[in-house]
């Protein structure tokens, strides 16, 4: 059973997801997708509503991570922050973290997510380390991890982006004992 939890900060409240939110979900990131936001994610797929209520029922019972959708003090969804890929034994997960709408970039709300979703992961489920992938030309993200405490561990070869360019990933980390 997940702990259930709801975080609170000066200008963002962090909720993990439930089915509840399906809707409310799909038409926030997914019904129609800002240009921006799926630029910095290199989203290649545009998902249905179908598709998405399928992988909420499927993440809200899987014990290897926690989704939190990211709230606005309007009480809206702007995003989602995530500790996924959670490995029991190692202490470890990975992190993921999407606004929704370019319109909430630059505002500090993805900044204090990472922070709170971080502390979560190593306060509440004693993990050791966390990591990330980021592309190099996503800058204002790369100023974000390594405020919270990230680390730079690798520079990946050039990979092939949406728009035909080629881009770098940044392979970051943090450990429980950097904070």
């Amino acid at each position: 059973m997940k702990i259930k939890k709801e975080i609170i900060a000066n200008n963002v409240i962090l909720r993990l997801i439930n089915v509840d939110d399906k809707e409310a979900y799909y038409n926030a990131g997914f019904k129609t997708m800002d240009e921006q936001s799926r630029h910095f994610t290199q989203t290649k797929h545009v998902y249905s509503q179908h598709q998405i209520y399928e992988y909420v029922d499927r993440i809200v019972e899987d014990e290897t991570r926690y989704d939190f959708l990211i709230i606005d003090l309007n009480h809206q969804i702007c995003g989602e922050s995530v500790l996924n890929e959670i490995d029991w034994d190692k202490r470890s997960a990975n992190y993921r973290i999407a606004l929704f709408d370019h319109e909430n970039f630059g505002k500090g709300v993805g900044s204090a997510s990472v922070k709170l979703t971080v502390q979560f992961g190593f306060k509440e489920l004693g993990l050791d380390r966390v990591e990330l992938e980021v592309f190099d030309f996503n800058e204002r993200a790369i100023k974000s991890y390594l405020k919270a405490g990230f680390q730079v561990e690798s520079i990946e070869n050039e990979v092939q982006l949406l728009d035909g360019t080629s881009g770098k990933i940044i392979k970051m980390s943090i450990t429980k004992n950097s904070l």
